[in-house]
């Protein structure tokens, strides 16, 4: 066991919390970490796979998704013309040699723009998949609502959410390929990875938990 699960196991155990409380709370926190730093992998894994990409638009021919070349180099020439028009003002030489600090941060916060824009386009498109085929699950039932015609002849609710989703997903998948392309300019720029910032919360689950009955209670 890690000091770190020792120390959640021993502060649950001083305020009774029970498994399935801190199970709660490390989830919460997961999802808030997540969400609070996107990172290129969780947006792929929300985002369709170029294969399922082309079947979509093959399924849904009037899905809008534009050339990867193009998309990706999108991505790169955003991160390498900031860094040529950037590094000569933001770069300087001290004892140690060039300084490139201001420049790294100048760049991170350029990819951490492309990556959140490309995870909230991610998180819209699977709440709209998740609708879709949850209305798709709907046929099921014996009502099936979900499959009658609407008053005007249109297209069915499920069908409605189905090219909904569609949609949603050619503009999460361009923009993932977008922030992929800038991501890969930064590695080849910075010689590592983007990596998001994330600040330190080093309270326990029973520090966090006295946080949130505190509030609860108004102080």
């Amino acid at each position: 066991m890690s000091d770190a699960n020792r120390n959640i196991a021993a502060n649950a155990t001083a305020r009774n919390l029970s498994p399935a409380r801190v199970r709660q709370f490390k989830e919460a926190e997961a999802r808030v970490k997540a969400s609070n730093a996107p990172t290129l992998e969780l947006i792929k894994r929300l985002t369709p796979a170029d294969s399922q990409m082309a079947a979509i638009m093959k399924a849904f021919p009037s899905v809008k998704v534009g050339e990867y070349d193009e998309l990706f180099g999108a991505g790169l020439s955003m991160v390498r013309d900031q860094h040529e028009t950037m590094a000569p003002i933001l770069t300087f030489e001290d004892r140690h040699g060039m300084n490139f600090m201001a420049l790294k941060l100048h760049l991170d916060r350029i990819v951490d723009g492309v990556i959140r824009s490309a995870y909230g386009a991610a998180q819209f498109y699977e709440a709209r998949r998740a609708a879709a085929k949850d209305a798709a699950d709907g046929f099921a039932n014996n009502h099936r609502d979900e499959d009658r015609q609407g008053v005007d002849g249109g297209d069915n609710r499920a069908v409605n959410l189905r090219r909904i989703a569609a949609e949603k997903a050619g503009h999460a998948y361009s923009l993932a390929v977008v922030a992929a392309g800038a991501c890969e300019a930064y590695r080849d720029l910075m010689g590592s990875d983007w990596q998001p910032y994330q600040p330190k919360n080093s309270r326990s689950v029973s520090e966090r938990a006295a946080s949130e009955e505190a509030a609860a209670l108004g102080f």
